[in-house]
């Protein structure tokens, strides 16, 4: 179960700090360790453990930084009175730019992430066409910051995101994002129709340079839950949303 949000603010965001600083001072031991349980695999070029905490340090300073941003916005704003205005709301999304560019950045050179992007531009050089939905599917780990990632910084959109309430546990994600048109849903029948009725007004809402994102299938896409879904549109008597789905590119 979730905490509650002032629980979050007074326990999981101090503590994100403290974990911060504390893995920051013993990186160099951390690093030594690393190093030594890697040294068969130095020759090959892997190094798989010393990169993966480069890639930690670096998010973890992330982390840290954008939660102190978001304290000093807190402040300016008279004590998060003028948070909802439209200037507040523009400098969360720049902070969210600049810990999404840094987390890719980092994950590009430490971890060799390679992103192919194919498809027509809907970004800043299209805003006259108005906002734009996005569905996505979830692939693994971290393509739904990606997917935020390029919205922002490539295509100049500000996205509004329908995600799990879970992520919330993620204490800077959980203050920027709730200080943004966000939706946050759990997977249980109870409170269906006021998740329904939150996504309909963050789409109503929706201005030129907005982008609505959703993950239909609320999970990683795999072929056996995707021929679930197919199954059970055939038994609620939905054969032409069956037909459709089984023309969608898989």
């Amino acid at each position: 179960m979730l905490p509650p949000r002032p629980l979050r603010r007074l326990v999981l965001a101090p503590l994100a700090v403290v974990i911060a600083l504390a893995v920051a001072a013993l990186s160099p031991l951390l690093g030594a360790v690393t190093l030594a349980f890697g040294l068969r695999r130095l020759r090959r070029g892997r190094m798989r453990g010393l990169r993966l905490l480069c890639f930690g340090l670096v998010w973890l300073a992330a982390e840290t930084s954008a939660l102190f941003m978001c304290l000093g916005l807190w402040l300016a704003s008279g004590f998060g009175g003028r948070l909802s205005t439209e200037p507040y709301r523009s400098r969360h999304y720049a902070i969210m730019r600049w810990y999404l560019e840094s987390v890719a950045r980092a994950a590009k050179r430490t971890l060799g992430l390679r992103v192919e992007i194919d498809g027509p531009d809907c970004g800043a050089g299209s805003r006259a066409a108005g906002p734009v939905i996005v569905f996505s599917r979830h692939a693994g780990p971290g393509d739904s910051f990606l997917l935020v990632h390029y919205l922002i910084s490539r295509y100049g959109r500000r996205p509004r995101v329908v995600m799990k309430a879970s992520l919330q546990l993620d204490p800077g994600l959980d203050v920027v994002t709730n200080r943004l048109p966000n939706v946050f849903v759990q997977h249980h029948r109870s409170g269906r129709r006021l998740f329904i009725e939150q996504i309909r007004r963050l789409a109503r809402g929706l201005g030129a340079d907005d982008a609505l994102v959703l993950f239909p299938e609320g999970a990683n896409w795999t072929p056996t839950r995707w021929q679930r879904r197919i199954r059970r549109l055939e038994q609620a008597g939905r054969p032409d949303l069956a037909a459709r789905a089984r023309k969608m590119p898989n």
